[in-house]
């Protein structure tokens, strides 16, 4: 176990350890020579020879051994006579004899080196192989980038290089239905259609067992997009495996860089990191990182750093957007919606910070304090003389949070509110990715008198099954088919079927995104049952929309349309 972790510090500096051993096996050698000709005819010192013969089989294996016993053996041998005074020669059977095993130990030490070292190089290439394929695994791929590395240091010039990975995202299922040989076999296959597209020369590595990757040196940007373009059309036909036609679910990640100034792995976790983006992308099914992604996703995790400072600092507010009821005009909901000023950068809008808080741990506790300060000025709104139910955005990652149901019971308990001054909106999408999961949290959340509603309806791909079965009592129609009602024709309609659709279940409609009065009008006509919007206010400070609620005496007025039907009349034909 020694020898062979010697040799393979031996082997790792192997150009230095021999220069040096060269030096010293000759050093060792003529002072022995001079050891045993100063001590006279005894050689009793000859044995020290043995020490850079063995040294010499070692490093140099069996030929260097044999080499270094025969020089040694020669040195002391007939160049060193019995007697210095008379110049007497050794007999010439002593020094053989002693030659002979010199050569004896070079030959035995310098065999075994060999065989070590042999065994050491089998390791070592297995080592770098994934056993089941043959490939080439994450270890030689490693390795190539770091023999890259020295290559860019003894050259001049820039260098452009990117590492892709394939990945087969549905490899779990394949094992649980078809056995670990299935996936193999499906791998074996993907690294041949690889090999296909990639360059001549690029090897394809194993890097995990279910991800494929290539390491592509010196490459445009123009190329690599076009090869990422013929790798998503060669992944989308089926693998042919034990007889059966097999669909591989497969997503493309590519790292994009200059120069290698980090460890390898570095540069193969971002290839990585992209493949899995693409998964959850799903729509491009292949992102490539470059330099400036880097930099967004810097900034992404800085910004989610400065929520978190945010949240316990005061920088976060919750505004209020009324809704109307479209039949009498009152007032009396209105959506809680986050806005976040940055003490140094300024009003952060809430499409930048809201959807990557959602793939964080931020979310349940961004979520816990919207309700909190939500219903903390629901009791301030009752103080003043306003009753009013507010809404508050969820994630779905909330309904996964087994305390969640529990942490909105203590919050209302905590205001001393119950579930009627509250309301729970969820996209549409969302309550999709587990809608069983999200039927049993939301029917808790409606025991509690809470009011729930699917926000951005329409955008979505919901099952009419799963709708009829949600415990919510609202639908959001989403802006973008209401903003343009008065010029889009199909708009029209999706709004029609939406609020028929919404009523025959039994649930109000909610159009937000209502902008002018052409909109209202046909909103009202179409049977809609509230309305928000720019038109009607947008969404404000607590205290001023406490002065807005006053002041309009909570409800707002329709009192154009009576003074003018002509304009009604107008409007009407002009939407109709």
């Amino acid at each position: 176990m020694a020898a062979t972790k010697l040799l393979c510090a031996i082997e790792s500096n192997r150009r230095s350890v021999r220069a040096v051993s060269v030096l010293v096996i000759v050093a060792l050698l003529v002072s022995v020579y001079f050891l045993v000709l100063s001590t006279g005819p005894t050689f009793v010192f000859a044995n020290a020879m043995y020490l850079p013969i063995v040294i010499a089989s070692v490093i140099f294996g069996c030929k260097g051994g044999v080499l270094t016993a025969l020089v040694g053996g020669l040195m002391i041998g007939p160049f060193i006579p019995l007697d210095l005074v008379n110049a007497e020669p050794q007999a010439m059977y002593h020094w053989l004899y002693r030659s002979g095993f010199y050569t004896l130990i070079g030959i035995v030490v310098g065999l075994t080196s060999d065989a070590i070292r042999r065994n050491i190089k089998v390791q070592r290439k297995e080592a770098k192989l994934d056993r089941a394929t043959g490939l080439s695994n994450y270890a030689a791929l490693e390795e190539e980038l770091a023999r890259l590395k020295v290559i860019e240091e003894s050259e001049k010039g820039s260098f452009s290089h990117c590492i892709v990975v394939i990945y087969l995202s549905n490899a779990q299922e394949i094992v649980s239905h078809f056995g670990l040989s299935s996936l193999d076999k499906i791998i074996l296959q993907m690294s041949e259609r690889f090999k296909l597209e990639a360059p001549l020369g690029c090897v394809v590595y194993r890097i995990r067992p279910d991800q494929l990757g290539i390491l592509l040196r010196g490459k445009k940007e123009q190329e690599l997009d076009y090869l990422c373009g013929k790798l998503r059309k060669i992944f989308l036909d089926p693998f042919f495996c034990n007889k059966l036609l097999l669909h591989g679910d497969i997503f493309t990640g590519g790292a994009k860089f200059s120069k290698i100034l980090n460890r390898p792995e570095y540069y193969i976790q971002r290839a990585v990191a992209a493949a899995l983006r693409a998964e959850t992308d799903r729509v491009s099914r292949i992102i490539l990182l470059s330099k400036k992604s880097d930099e967004i996703v810097a900034e992404n995790l800085r910004l989610l750093g400065d929520l978190n400072e945010a949240l316990h600092k005061g920088h976060l507010q919750m505004h209020f957007q009324p809704k109307i009821e479209l039949d009498s005009g009152a007032i009396l909901h209105a959506e809680a919606l986050m806005r976040w000023h940055h003490p140094r950068i300024g009003y952060i809008p809430p499409v930048k910070f809201i959807p990557r808080a959602e793939r964080s741990t931020l979310i349940g506790e961004l979520t816990a304090f919207a309700i909190d300060r939500s219903l903390q000025e629901v009791v301030s709104f009752k103080k003043g003389g306003i009753d009013i139910k507010v809404a508050v955005n969820i994630s779905v990652q909330n309904l996964a949070q087994p305390s969640f149901v529990y942490q909105v019971r203590s919050l209302l308990a905590k205001h001393g509110l119950t579930g009627e001054s509250l309301e729970l909106e969820l996209t549409e999408n969302s309550l999709m990715n587990d809608i069983e999961g999200a039927i049993v949290v939301l029917s808790r959340l409606a025991k509690l008198g809470i009011t729930l509603s699917i926000d951005d309806f329409g955008t979505g791909y919901s099952s009419l099954q799963y709708l009829q079965k949600l415990p919510v009592s609202l639908l959001k129609i989403d802006q973008s088919f209401v903003g343009d009602l008065g010029s889009n024709e199909a708009n029209k309609h999706i709004v029609d079927a939406s609020i028929e659709l919404a009523h025959k279940l039994n649930y109000k409609v909610v159009a937000e995104g209502v902008e002018d009065e052409e909109t209202l009008i046909y909103l009202r006509n179409a049977g809609c049952d509230f309305a928000q919007g720019f038109l009607i206010s947008r969404a404000l400070p607590a205290k001023e929309f406490s002065f807005w609620h006053r002041s309009s005496k909570g409800r707002y007025s329709f009192s154009w349309l009576a003074q003018d039907c002509s304009l009604q009349s107008k409007l009407l034909s002009r939407l109709s």
